[in-house]
């Protein structure tokens, strides 16, 4: 299954990665970043493996983050919504067009 990113998660997370570079260096970020790899990865291939939020859309938490990303499922792709801090506001990117 394909993965589609809505056009702001880019801008999400060069935002994250940023504040992890400029907080703890370059090995934080590459870090992170290859975690969300990993788990876009596997929603990816188990779309349905993690579980719908209050949103509607599913959420896979990037634990050892903080973080989170949410997505819906498409018929032949999935698309990731929205990527962000835990203890951002929960209406946060939801309001993105799909």
């Amino acid at each position: 299954m394909e993965v589609r990113f809505h056009k702001l998660v880019q801008r999400d997370l060069h935002e994250i990665l940023s504040y992890y570079d400029l907080q703890s260096g370059r090995e934080l970020a590459d870090k992170f970043y290859s975690e969300f790899l990993k788990l876009v990865q596997k929603a990816q291939d188990h779309p349905k493996h993690f579980h719908l939020d209050s949103s509607g859309l599913r959420r896979c938490n990037i634990t050892r983050y903080n973080h989170h990303f949410l997505y819906r499922i498409k018929s032949d792709h999935i698309r990731i919504q929205v990527l962000k801090h835990n203890h951002r506001h929960p209406g946060f990117g939801l309001a993105r067009k799909p």
